[in-house]
């Protein structure tokens, strides 16, 4: 799967419907693709061999999602984890899981597929 097709979490069923004039697409800035190393042939075993990983070029958000932007996932009922702060703060203390939950939602509510 490429790095910009995360597998999407569905949305819990029964979930109010969420339009796109809620939730806004966020800004989002093109990253090439590339090769690096990964890994070290010095530090802990787990990180052992060294080896090339090629990303595939991926769309990122220019900036980090807000509790507002959160919070209206978590009242979309798409999204569990309840992020604290005031609406402009960036959310913290999220999982990866939080987050999948998060880029479905968004994905539905803006009609753009995550990444593209």
């Amino acid at each position: 799967m490429a790095p910009h097709q995360a597998e999407a979490a569905p949305a819990q069923a029964g979930a109010e419907a969420v339009t796109a004039a809620k939730a806004t697409r966020p800004e989002m800035a093109a990253l090439p693709g590339g090769t690096f190393r990964m890994g070290s042939s010095k530090d802990e075993l787990s990180e052992r061999p060294t080896r090339s990983v090629m990303v595939a070029p991926f769309l990122m958000a220019k900036k980090a999602a807000t509790v507002r932007e959160w919070q209206q996932c978590v009242d979309a009922k798409a999204c569990t984890a309840i992020s604290k702060g005031r609406p402009d703060d960036p959310v913290t203390n999220v999982s990866w899981n939080d987050v999948r939950q998060f880029a479905a939602w968004l994905s539905q509510a803006t009609g753009q597929p995550a990444g593209q």
